[in-house]
């Protein structure tokens, strides 16, 4: 009868402790998502973004990607390719963040996917923003799963109109 306690007991603390992994990883998840939304969030980055796009159409006019060169596209860049490497290794909760911001990142993938092509070649290095690139194929598998085409989605022209 003691050893059927102990035996008890010694699970009961394996399956206490294996809870408390699961949910103390699961808070640390929640916390990268809570970080990534106020990166996202800031007025800074949205300015930036808005700038992607914009860039975005001028580059559909003149066809020149040298437009993208510069420090707002490559803080979106960046920013994303962060999230992106957050998101792949379990540090950001993958689902929670696709479904608040998947659609964005897949329209900043369009918008930017010519200029990291361009870096890329410039760079030789293959590699570049590979992680924002599996960011926006992951939104898209994410909401297509949801009955939702992101390459359907209009990519707004916020340039001033005269």
């Amino acid at each position: 009868m003691t050893v059927l306690i102990s035996l008890l007991s010694i699970v009961a603390t394996v399956i206490i402790g294996l809870f408390s992994i699961y949910l103390v990883r699961k808070q640390h998840r929640i916390n990268g998502l809570q970080d990534a939304f106020k990166v996202l969030n800031s007025d800074q980055h949205r300015n930036y973004r808005n700038r992607v796009y914009q860039l975005y159409h001028e580059y559909k006019d003149t066809n020149n990607i040298q437009v993208f060169r510069n420090p707002e596209v490559e803080s979106v860049r960046a920013d994303f390719d962060v999230i992106g490497v957050l998101v792949k290794h379990k540090n950001i909760e993958k689902k929670l963040f696709l479904l608040e911001y998947g659609p964005l990142v897949f329209a900043c993938w369009v918008c930017l996917k010519g200029s990291i092509e361009d870096e890329r070649e410039r760079r030789k290095f293959e590699h570049y923003m590979e992680n924002f690139e599996w960011l926006s194929k992951q939104a898209r598998k994410f909401w297509a799963h949801k009955g939702e085409d992101l390459t359907k989605r209009e990519i707004y022209d916020t340039r001033q109109k005269s």
